[in-house]
């Protein structure tokens, strides 16, 4: 299984980063698992090492993009769908600029 991790942002004062998970093969559980052995937990997760007093209502994991072929048609789809709300909750307070465009984020970019 192999996971691209690229860091976009990072806060070492309470230690949350914000980062793109490209994941190059489709395993359950993947992108956790190298994420937690890469970098640390995903916010949330109690199960790949989060402390539970983090633990809200749902890890902090979104599928932003999906890329997909049409079985029908066999077209290359691409769908994307922002973050809701409940995925900034971990990082509420945290003082970088996110990613132009995604609503329900607590800062975006210009």
């Amino acid at each position: 299984a192999s996971t691209l991790l690229t860091p976009l942002a990072f806060d070492a004062d309470v230690g949350l980063a914000l980062v793109r998970a490209e994941l190059r093969t489709g395993r359950t559980h993947q992108v956790r698992v190298h994420t937690a052995w890469a970098l640390g937990p995903i916010a949330g997760d109690v199960v790949y090492g989060d402390l539970p007093e983090h633990a809200g209502e749902r890890i902090a994991l979104h599928a932003a993009v999906l890329e997909l072929t049409d079985p029908g048609s066999g077209e290359r789809l691409q769908l994307e769908l922002p973050p809701p709300d409940d995925f900034w909750q971990a990082a509420r307070t945290a003082p970088w600029p996110l990613p132009s465009g995604w609503q329900g984020s607590p800062r975006t970019t210009a």
